[in-house]
């Protein structure tokens, strides 16, 4: 009997662990990159998972979007995210989301993964965390919102 309680109990933790996973804070590996790629991992190690957007040659900056990406961040339904290489190396990815109801539900994440933000402007937040900042910032008159995530250049 006592072992059927410690299983029941350790599911219904699994269970309510995997239903709250999108409201959790972010693991510390989460917090050091983007989806699973970590801060500075050479372009050639992605190349294949990539697509090439753009190319500023001069300021050493490739812009790429991930083959097969789910388009969602939390409840969002995201517009585009472009990785962002500087140099050959993971440095930021770039978000964009159209839509009022995506803006609150893409705010509603970011506070519910990182935690409250420092505010830069009416609709516009800052966080800083571990070795990653991320700015997000709303345009109410376009109804367009830009994520931006990148590796603090400390």
């Amino acid at each position: 009997m006592k072992k059927t309680a410690l299983l029941l109990f350790v599911a219904s933790l699994f269970t309510v662990a995997c239903a709250t996973r999108e409201i959790a804070p972010p693991a510390a590996n989460e917090t050091c990159g983007f989806r699973g790629i970590a801060w500075d991992t050479p372009l050639d190690q992605l190349i294949s998972e990539l697509e090439s957007v753009d190319t500023d040659a001069q300021r050493g900056l490739e812009w790429y979007t991930k083959k097969d990406d789910t388009l969602t961040l939390g409840k969002a339904t995201v517009d585009s995210i472009n990785y962002v290489f500087y140099q050959k190396l993971f440095s930021k990815v770039s978000i964009v989301v159209r839509g009022t109801e995506n803006y609150e539900a893409l705010k509603d994440y970011l506070f519910a993964t990182y935690g409250n933000a420092s505010k830069s402007g009416e609709h516009a937040y800052t966080w800083s965390v571990d070795n990653t900042v991320i700015m997000f910032a709303y345009t109410p008159s376009t109804k367009v919102s830009l994520l931006i995530i990148q590796k603090n250049q400390r």
